[in-house]
């Protein structure tokens, strides 16, 4: 494909795409959950920088926000039913 690589092991496009899906609450293939970390991580073993590993925690932290206000949403209803 047309992925634009980087100094990376992991095409920067990949990465685009998981913060993405992560922003919706849902896994990517590098970028995932951590119940440990309470939020968004790529895993070390991919190949990116700290930095950008940390960058791309921070922006996926509306992510984060996504599935606490979509738990809560979930528990209320249930809870009405």
């Amino acid at each position: 494909g047309g992925f634009v690589r980087t100094d990376m092991d992991v095409p920067e496009s990949a990465l685009v795409r998981d913060v993405v899906y992560a922003m919706q609450g849902i896994d990517g293939k590098y970028v995932k959950f951590d119940a440990g970390a309470d939020g968004y991580v790529v895993g070390k073993g991919s190949g990116v920088p700290g930095a950008t590993r940390d960058m791309i925690r921070r922006i996926c932290e509306c992510g984060w926000l996504y599935r606490r206000i979509s738990a809560a949403v979930a528990s209320w209803v249930a809870s009405k039913r």
